[in-house]
């Protein structure tokens, strides 16, 4: 925690180069943490309440080059009235100070999340494209050694081969990956996305449905509806819905401990879908 608090000292000492509008008075003071997921910890400013600074922990994202990617999607998406503003980005300690929305206690609307999604593949394209396969891959190479055998024969699942070509062959727009429940948070009324790491081009499918697994049967409709102009594939929803809870679920075995699912229980998982 020393090696943090210095790192965040460090940060805070730049504050007359932050990007805010009327700019700081005084040097900001660092606060308590006051969130933490799985892979950064966010920490209050006690004298500017409006701001937080957001420390990396843990790397979650399996691929190079994450950190600069998501500031890039993040200061679009931003820029759109998508995501928390941004003041200031270190890109050496991958600390970002940025605007500070605290949770509510509210339901997701489902149409302002399909509203959300929407605008999110609505901005620029970028050049990087998310490869399913090697997220899966990446996934199963962290997998604990005892149970990596069963998730192999999970990964080789025709049905997931099959629902991974779908995927692949449409058409590409900037999304954001993981619309779940503890990465969005309202501004206002308007329902924002925080965690950008995972941004990139893809399909829409495997989007919404991540964005989809939380809400309820009777919701999902009113959601794919405010996503899409046109009537959504059937195939590649039930295709994007496969994948994604594929890598729910290899997530959780490399990074949620308190979350797991024997791989056993696979077939009644995809039956499911």
């Amino acid at each position: 925690m020393a090696a943090a608090t210095d790192q965040l000292t460090a940060v805070l000492s730049t504050w007359r180069q932050w990007d805010l509008t009327p700019p700081l008075e005084a040097i900001p003071v660092l606060g308590a943490v006051w969130a933490e997921g799985s892979g950064h910890r966010l920490y209050t400013l006690a004298n500017n309440p409006a701001l937080c600074a957001r420390l990396r922990h843990r790397s979650t994202s399996t691929v190079a080059g994450g950190f600069a990617r998501e500031i890039s999607a993040w200061t679009h998406a931003a820029n759109r009235g998508l995501a928390p503003q941004i003041a200031y980005v270190d890109n050496t300690e991958e600390i970002v100070v940025c605007e500070r929305l605290c949770p509510e206690e509210k339901s997701i609307c489902a149409q302002k999340l399909g509203a959300l999604a929407r605008a999110i593949h609505q901005l620029p394209n970028t050049a990087y494209r998310l490869d399913l396969y090697q997220v899966i891959n990446d996934y199963l190479q962290r997998v604990p050694a005892v149970t990596k055998p069963k998730w192999q024969l999970v990964v080789d699942d025709p049905r997931v081969t099959q629902a991974l070509r779908r995927l692949e062959q449409d058409a590409p727009r900037l999304c954001h990956n993981d619309l779940t429940a503890r990465n969005l948070l309202y501004k206002q009324e308007q329902l924002v996305a925080i965690d950008w790491e995972y941004a990139a081009m893809g399909s829409r499918y495997f989007d919404v449905a991540i964005a989809m697994e939380p809400l309820p049967l009777e919701s999902q409709d009113a959601f794919l509806s405010a996503v899409f102009d046109e009537q959504p594939d059937s195939d590649l929803v039930a295709a994007g819905k496969l994948i994604a809870r594929l890598c729910t679920l290899l997530w959780q075995q490399c990074f949620d401990t308190d979350s797991l699912i024997e791989a056993s229980l696979w077939p009644a998982q995809s039956k499911a879908i």
